[in-house]
Order: structure tokens, then C-alpha cells, then sequence
């Protein structure tokens, strides 16, 4: 299912898009590599317990070499480069989210590839304790922080979130529709 695509205000977009650049740049190098991606999907594997070579952790690898690649090629490097903020929030707005099919085919695939991997009970949506699992190895959020981001996005509030509701969430949080950008937290 395609994402709509509004027109969103290019500082709040940018405000948002630097907050999930640092949230891959844990080393606070200013730039972003492939392997600090690789990283982010190991950790999260890791904090469930995924084998490195399980289909779960080597699918969240390849959805987030493919955003790599695309953000790089846009940006102008190799896979072995660095981008810099700047070209992250250009590439990522211009390349992810200005055209519904490509967010479906890059972001929404990591979303599924992240729901998969923090699916400890297989059961294809997220309780409460996999998804503060979820924030605090993937965003370092704190365990208040992923609750309160919880109940703002279980909109049926049957206390699972779907891959529908991540992906809604996260098209408020890059459109700034959003009323919080705390259903993201920034790493801390």
C-alpha cells in the first residue's frame, strides 16, 4: 500500500531528517557510513537475541544497505564514502520521500525488516516490551520515552503496533505532521 505524500515545511522535514541522521551517527563523526548502518541493524539483532546470519537480521542488513545506496548514489559516493548531514537530509527527502513508491520500496522494507527482527513471539506486530526493546537498541530511547511513544502510536489502542501504524508514524514524523517528535526519539 503507497504512502501519500504531502508537501511537508522544509524545516520541520530537516529538523526531523538531522534527528535520524544522528540517531545513525552514534560515533557523532558528523557523517554517515555504511557501516554505521550495518551497526544500528546488528544491535538490534543482537538485543533479540538474532544469530548474525539469521533471514530476520540479514534481511534488516540489506534493507539498510539499499537506503545506503541510494542515499550515496544521490549524495555522490561510493559505498565506502561518508555523507555528510546535509547530503543525508537532501538525499533521504529527495530520494525517499518525495515519491511514495520509493519510500514503500526503501523505508517501509527497513520498518518490516525492523518489526521482523523485534518480533520476539512471531506473532507480526509489537507489544509493548518488544517495542521499548526495540527503541532503546535502535534509538537508545529511554524506557519512559518508548512507553509514552507506545500509546501515541497504538491509534486502536489493542496494545500491538502493526507495520501499518510504524509506517504512519514515521510518514507524520518525516512530513511533520506529527504533533511530537518524540514518537522517534533521537539518540541520546
Amino acid at each position: 500500500m503507497a504512502v501519500e505524500v504531502t508537501v511537508p515545511d522544509p524545516e520541520v522535514q530537516a529538523r526531523a531528517l538531522a534527528l535520524r541522521f544522528r540517531h545513525w551517527d552514534r560515533a557523532h563523526s558528523g557523517y554517515l557510513e555504511l557501516s554505521d548502518l550495518k551497526r544500528s541493524a546488528r544491535r538490534l539483532g543482537a538485543a533479540f537475541g538474532r544469530a548474525a546470519n539469521a533471514p530476520e537480521q540479514l534481511a534488516l542488513e540489506e534493507s539498510c544497505r539499499q537506503l545506503w545506496e541510494i542515499l550515496a548514489r544521490h549524495a555522490g559516493v561510493d559505498h565506502n564514502g561518508r555523507i555528510s548531514e546535509d547530503e543525508f537530509i537532501a538525499a533521504f527527502a529527495e530520494e525517499v520521500l518525495a515519491d511514495p513508491a520509493e519510500f514503500d520500496r526503501v523505508y517501509r522494507i527497513i520498518l518490516e525488516n525492523v518489526v521482523k527482527t523485534a518480533d520476539a513471539d512471531g506473532n507480526g506486530k509489537l507489544d509493548l516490551g518488544e517495542y521499548v526493546r526495540l527503541m532503546r537498541s535502535w534509538y537508545s530511547a529511554g524506557e519512559s520515552d518508548a512507553v509514552a511513544a507506545f500509546a501515541k502510536l497504538d491509534h486502536d489502542t489493542d496494545g500491538f503496533l502493526t507495520l501499518e501504524e510504524l509506517v504512519r508514524a514515521a510518514m507524520e514524523f518525516y512530513l511533520g505532521e506529527s504533533p511530537s517528535l518524540a514518537a522517534f526519539p533521537s539518540s541520546r
